[in-house]
């Protein structure tokens, strides 16, 4: 009789299994494929790759920075681009110069007429303004690192100022094409600086609170600070679409909306612990993908643009690195165009842009 009992559980419980195998099957059908909604819309030249940092100034017009793939061969200098998508004509606005050899942090302005970067001299880090015109860069401030990587920046809509992050309890700083120094914002002492993320119009800001990629999380913190009204700033704590590592968060032109790219794992975790009591069902691995989200600023009305699948492959690590997971087939530098209308973003050394409805 117990034997009996036995066999119809784990008969009841294989067919619960199979089921479960199925809906999770027809969720990932259900589930829009990213490249095949995409557009491969623009492929780097021989002998150069994709930095992350790139910006849209026309429907068929994006400004970029591309870094050489021999670095070998002394000609390791960073270089700055204007694409026209629709011909494939790529123009070389910076004549190579030293100052953009080891150059990070690249933020081009919002009409594409200028653009920051950062780069390291004997007292730290010094900040560069330049024209996009082939102009000589402008040192505009330096400061000393403490070892410390580069401060954020983000320009503001009106491309005539921006803000930065400086010190180690980093307020922020605005500053102007016409007026340096810079000015000091006065931020609500309950208000938390977060790290730098990007900025909407003339008079608005939008800052995150820093978290950890490699988290697991279903809710985020995001601090809008208001620059001409700074008692009225705010913090929303936001809700992801799924629980996910963030890995990206991009703000609409006007400032309404947020794109998420977002590493989502797929695990059958029930069917897997049915898997342990029969011998029969072989269990499922892990299963994880990018995804691309739209949701209004405070999270709500998630709209799915995308998935891709990716692959995990175990690293063994070498000397200093340690071992740990890798992803391949991933997707990065998400993008709004300037009509909002597509996200674009890299991969496998190309800029894809696909619909956003």
């Amino acid at each position: 009789m117990q034997i009996k009992t036995a066999i119809r559980t784990a008969t009841i419980l294989a067919v619960l299994a199979a089921m479960l195998v199925m809906v999770l099957a027809l969720r990932q059908q259900a589930e829009p494929i990213l490249l095949q909604r995409a557009v491969r819309t623009f492929k780097t030249p021989t002998g150069y790759e994709f930095g992350k940092t790139y910006h849209w100034v026309a429907p068929h017009t994006l400004l970029a920075v591309l870094f050489p793939t021999n670095y070998n061969v002394g000609e390791d200098y960073r270089q700055v681009v204007r694409i026209a998508t629709d011909t494939g004509h790529v123009s070389f606005l910076q004549p190579k110069n030293d100052l953009t050899r080891e150059a990070t942090n690249w933020a081009f302005s919002p009409d594409g007429h200028r653009y920051l970067f950062c780069t390291y001299d004997d007292k730290g880090f010094a900040y560069y303004l330049c024209a996009t015109d082939n102009a000589k860069p402008e040192k505009v401030y330096s400061e000393r690192s403490n070892g410390l990587p580069c401060y954020p920046f983000a320009w503001l809509g009106d491309s005539h100022h921006w803000l930065s992050m400086t010190g180690s309890d980093k307020p922020v700083e605005l500053r102007s094409l016409s007026s340096i120094p810079a000015s000091r914002l006065k931020i609500p002492r309950n208000f938390e600086t977060g790290s730098l993320l990007l900025s909407a119009g003339p008079t608005h800001t939008i800052l995150q609170q820093s978290w950890d990629s490699e988290e697991e999380l279903r809710m985020v913190r995001i601090s809008i600070l208001n620059l001409d009204l700074p008692a009225s700033s705010r913090q929303m704590e936001v809700p992801l679409p799924a629980l996910a590592n963030v890995m990206e968060v991009s703000l609409s032109p006007r400032g309404d909306r947020l794109a998420w790219l977002l590493h989502v794992r797929h695990e059958a975790s029930f069917y897997n612990r049915v898997c342990r009591l029969s011998r029969f069902l072989r269990p499922i691995s892990r299963r994880d993908s990018d995804q691309i989200w739209i949701t209004e600023l405070n999270g709500s009305s998630p709209h799915l643009v995308g998935s891709k699948e990716i692959k995990r492959v175990w690293n063994p690590g070498t000397g200093c690195f340690p071992s740990g997971w890798d992803f391949e087939g991933g997707v990065e530098s998400l993008v709004w165009t300037v009509d909002a209308q597509h996200l674009s973003f890299l991969y496998q050394d190309a800029v894809w842009t696909v619909p956003t409805s």
